[in-house]
């Protein structure tokens, strides 16, 4: 993950964070708060990590794990009886909150009950203001409080998933609808569509 800033001023031309590579998503790692970072049915799991010494120390209660509900995940009233059949969209969420400078970072992967698997990354905490006078418009700015800019900016996030599923034989695709470009004979309406199936190559 990086934070690119966008004010062409030197020094603030460099200014470009590297939060997690450089500050480490597990020595930032909160110990998260039942009812504040977590809510419902928890279970808590410590991490790890080292000191500047070389020590290893026990971080208490740095991921959660908890099951939400994220509305209504399939649904169908039978017009002839009007009798009707709902299932819920719950989800189990396994969630941390990393405190880099003036940021958190909430990365949360949820799991529902139709097999998907969901990377749900927020970004929250307080701006990084630097001093511009009174009366000075930049167009690469908000100004937050008197004298005090935030810098337009961006947060770019990278994740790999290799979630070897039985194994490393393992094909990903996406499938996209196209016209099935039957001819004047076989689609006269042009309104025939197909599946077609693309292979990810990496």
């Amino acid at each position: 993950m990086t934070v690119s800033y966008m004010d062409s001023r030197s020094p603030y031309h460099r200014k470009q964070a590297f939060d997690l590579g450089d500050s480490g998503l597990g020595l930032t790692s909160n110990s998260l708060k039942l009812g504040c970072d977590c809510l419902g049915y928890i279970k808590y799991f410590d991490g790890c990590r080292i000191t500047t010494n070389g020590e290893a120390i026990t971080v208490p209660n740095v991921v959660c794990m908890h099951e939400v509900d994220e509305g209504i995940g399939w649904k169908h009233t039978n017009f002839r009886n009007n009798l009707s059949t709902a299932v819920r969209n719950r989800q189990l969420v396994i969630q941390c909150t990393a405190t880099v400078e003036n940021y958190e970072y909430i990365l949360a992967f949820k799991l529902d009950e139709a097999a998907d698997v969901f990377i749900e990354v927020k970004a929250t905490g307080i701006v990084s203001a630097i001093p511009m006078r009174d009366g000075v418009k930049v167009p690469w700015g908000t100004r937050v409080a008197p004298d005090a800019l935030a810098v337009n900016h961006q947060h770019l996030f990278n994740v790999r998933i290799d979630p070897a599923i039985d194994g490393h034989s393992n094909t990903i695709f996406y499938d996209d609808v196209v016209p099935t470009n039957l001819g004047e004979k076989g689609d006269p309406f042009g309104v025939a569509l197909k599946v077609q199936e693309t292979t990810i190559l990496y």
